[in-house]
């Protein structure tokens, strides 16, 4: 409960790292665990998060890199470039990971890191989390006859990783701006539009409802208790 609750918070109002962390923190702590301990829990959850995110979005880049929108402001006219990054950059981690079995030390504390087969097995897990997600809104949208669901593929984790990276609320307008002028001009915009506010409330909002009604009733039961 307490990792959806963080996601469904996290994915929508933003700062993933911050507001993630502030709920674990506020749960484990009630459950008696250490402060140190929820620290590195939270270290090992967040790099986690960023291994698996440069890694589909990397292998998605490289595999069918797409023409970047020019409102990214971005060095590159192609995502080949970022996938090529990405993957260096979770090559990196793989090879440090994979070769480095015992954990980091800082000062007297131990912190570990997500394994290699953790990450592999993460990586997988978000990849088909997202291929579903992407699904749906591809189904929201009237593009089954205009481009297959492999490119749009491509676009969706194009949006979601600089939603992801903007630090804004839900990514809410850049993963709008991406996927709207990423999409053939053929597709009207209303009916896109349509589609992305459809899919905010399947994906985002209704969690997020369900986890403050959770949030009540855990914050109620403390109280009696």
């Amino acid at each position: 409960m307490t990792a959806f609750i963080s996601y469904a918070v996290g994915n929508t109002i933003g700062f993933t790292v911050l507001s993630g962390t502030a709920i674990r923190y506020c749960f484990y702590g009630r459950w008696g665990i250490y402060k140190l301990e929820i620290a590195k829990l939270i270290i090992f959850i967040n790099i986690n998060f960023w291994v698996r995110l440069l890694g589909v979005s990397g292998v998605v880049f490289l595999v069918d890199p797409l023409s970047l929108p020019k409102t990214l402001n971005l060095p590159f006219e192609s995502a080949y470039f970022i996938g090529l990054i990405f993957l260096t950059l979770v090559s990196i981690y793989f090879i440090i990971s994979y070769l480095r079995k015992k954990p980091f030390r800082i000062g007297a504390h131990l912190i570990y890191f997500p394994t290699f087969k953790v990450s592999l097995a993460s990586i997988f897990l978000a990849a088909m989390d997202w291929g579903i997600a992407s699904g749906v809104l591809y189904l929201l949208l009237p593009l089954s006859e205009i481009i297959s669901f492999s490119v749009f593929f491509c676009i969706y984790i194009l949006g979601l990783t600089a939603g992801l990276m903007s630090t804004v609320p839900g990514g809410l307008g850049v993963f709008e701006t991406v996927i709207l002028f990423s999409l053939p001009n053929t597709v009207s915009q209303a009916d896109i539009l349509g589609g992305l506010i459809a899919y905010r409330a399947i994906y985002y909002f209704l969690p997020l409802i369900v986890a403050i009604v959770l949030l009540i009733i855990k914050e109620i039961q403390q109280q009696i208790i």
